[in-house]
């Protein structure tokens, strides 16, 4: 939970628009953003890659509520090296690793 409040906010604060939870995985867009936006990174920053590139092409945000189930699941998240990763897509260095 602090790890996804702390990155929403700065991925906010870089594109200047209200995003709540900048790692839920659900989205709603048209077809004009699916055509337009183009991802070159893997696994959990291409959420924060996204967010970047549709601010920079001046796409407009809505967000709703949807309430997390956790069932016991292990994350698979790798802490130091994900959060490395999100700092270079945050900062404008796409090529992460895998």
């Amino acid at each position: 939970i602090v790890s996804n409040t702390l990155t929403s906010a700065l991925v906010s604060a870089r594109t200047g628009k209200r995003i709540p939870d900048s790692q839920c995985g659900f989205r709603l867009m048209t077809r004009k953003v699916i055509e337009r936006i183009h991802l070159t990174t893997p696994g959990y920053e291409a959420e924060t890659e996204f967010l970047l590139r549709a601010a920079d092409l001046g796409f407009r945000f809505a967000s709703v509520r949807v309430q997390t189930i956790y069932r016991g699941e292990k994350s698979h998240m790798t802490n130091w090296q994900t959060t490395r990763n999100f700092l270079k897509v945050l900062l404008g260095k796409t090529h992460v690793e895998i």
